[in-house]
């Protein structure tokens, strides 16, 4: 770590974690007809997807972060900073089988995330916008290669603003993914139809109170 004077501060590390009994999502499974296909003869044909525990992984990891307010600049400019993230991770390990998922093919850790933005700050007002990228990620675990599902890359821009009404009053608004960029789903990849969840852009408005 090093840090700016006089407010700022940049870092990096590495590690590396093992885990036993890891949770992950299981898809793909299509539910069997007859009185005893787990659910009293319902549901038959339907695909089912739960939660259950794995066996052991590992996961390396490399992070990177940067925070600094820009209290070099003069007069209103003071005001800005930046900051900026990123995440790497290697995973691999078994789903309590004998197959091993081996380099970012473990549920519930995305190899690559990254968050970059600007800030003001000066009161009354503060002012955020942020984008944040994620990539390709494994999302349901199944037997079958050509069933697993992949969720992939997405980049979100949020904007986050409050103006101090007085010292005990604030007012906000939230405005998240402004591009309306989708959230997608894959099976195997590009061999089946994608699933796209298409999320609207979100205003959140309010006022804040503090005792």
């Amino acid at each position: 770590e090093y840090y700016f004077e006089p407010a700022g501060r940049v870092s990096a590390g590495v590690f590396l974690k093992r885990i036993s009994d890891f949770q992950f999502s299981r898809g793909g499974v299509i539910v069997g007809t007859g009185a005893n296909n787990g659910f009293g003869g319902d549901y038959a044909g339907f695909e089912l997807t739960t939660r259950a525990n794995g066996g052991s992984a590992e996961v390396k990891g490399f992070e990177f972060a940067y925070q600094q307010q820009f209290t070099f600049l003069p007069g209103w400019m003071k005001g800005f900073g930046a900051f900026a993230n990123y995440t790497r991770l290697e995973t691999e390990g078994d789903y309590g089988g004998t197959r091993v998922g081996t380099t970012n093919s473990i549920t519930g850790f995305v190899p690559k995330a990254a968050n970059v933005g600007l800030s003001y700050i000066r009161t009354p007002i503060s002012f955020r916008i942020q984008l944040k990228h994620k990539g390709k990620f494994l999302n349901t675990y199944n037997d079958s290669p050509a069933r697993l599902v992949w969720g992939m890359p997405q980049t979100v821009v949020d904007i986050k603003a409050v103006y101090n009404i007085s010292r005990r009053f604030g007012a906000y608004l939230d405005i998240y993914n402004i591009f309306n960029d989708p959230n997608r789903l894959f099976e195997w990849e590009y061999g089946r139809p994608q699933n796209t969840r298409r999320d609207s852009v979100m205003f959140l408005a309010g006022i804040n109170g503090r005792l």
